[in-house]
C-alpha cells in the first residue's frame, strides 16, 4: 500500500517480487531468466534445490529412493528432525527473503513489509536467518519493520477483495466528486 492505497501497476504485475533475481547466474526459473527469488524461497524453488543437492550428491537422511516421500512435506519433516542439507535450504531462503525485504525498504521506504505466504508456517526454520539479513543488508536509519500476516492461506484471497472493493469505492467517491463540482 502506498498512502493507504493497494498500488497497482499499469501491468498489474506489482508487487510480484518472486521474480526478482537474488542469486546470479543461479537456477533457471519457470519464466526463462536465472536466479529468481522462487526457486530458493518458495516450496516448489526448496524441492528444486533440494533434488539439485542430492543430484550434486550432497548427503541427506531423506530417503531418496522413495520417490513418493520426495515432497516438500518430507523436507520440512526432515528440517524438524534436523538434516542439515533440509535446514541449509531453509535457511538460505531466510537469507535471501531477508536481502530482497531490505532492497524493497530501500526503494519504498515502507512503515512495514508484511510477510505471507506459502512458507509461512515453516518460519521457525528460517525467521532468525531472515531477519540478521534483513538487520545486515537494510539502509542504514531506515526504520521498516518485518511484520507477519496470521491469515494464512486466505491473505491473497482478502487482499484481492480487499482491491476490487478500493477501487469500486475510488471511482464512486472521484464520480461523485465529479457530479458535485458541476
Amino acid at each position: 500500500m502506498i498512502n493507504s492505497k493497494i498500488y497497482s501497476s499499469s501491468n498489474g504485475r506489482s508487487g510480484e517480487i518472486g521474480h526478482i533475481t537474488v542469486v546470479p547466474d543461479g537456477a533457471l526459473c519457470s519464466c526463462g531468466k536465472r536466479g529468481c527469488l522462487e526457486e530458493y524461497a518458495t516450496k516448489a524453488g526448496i524441492i528444486n534445490r533440494f533434488m539439485e543437492a542430492i543430484d550434486n550428491g550432497e548427503a541427506t537422511a531423506v530417503d531418496v529412493d522413495d520417490a513418493f516421500r520426495l515432497n516438500y512435506e518430507t523436507i520440512r519433516e526432515y528440517a524438524h528432525k534436523g538434516d542439515s542439507l533440509c535446514l541449509r535450504l531453509f535457511k538460505n531462503a531466510g537469507r535471501l527473503l531477508g536481502q530482497t525485504c531490505a532492497s524493497l525498504s530501500s526503494i519504498f521506504d515502507p512503515d512495514a513489509i508484511i510477510l505471507f505466504g506459502e512458507l509461512a508456517n515453516d518460519r521457525p526454520f528460517y525467521q532468525d536467518i531472515m531477519e540478521q539479513a534483513f538487520c545486515e543488508s537494510i539502509y542504514p536509519g531506515a526504520t521498516t519493520k518485518l511484520v507477519y500476516s496470521n491469515l494464512g492461506a486466505s491473505a491473497v484471497a482478502l487482499g484481492a477483495a480487499f482491491f476490487a472493493l478500493d477501487n469500486i469505492l475510488y471511482s464512486f467517491l472521484t464520480q461523485k466528486a465529479e457530479v458535485s463540482k458541476s
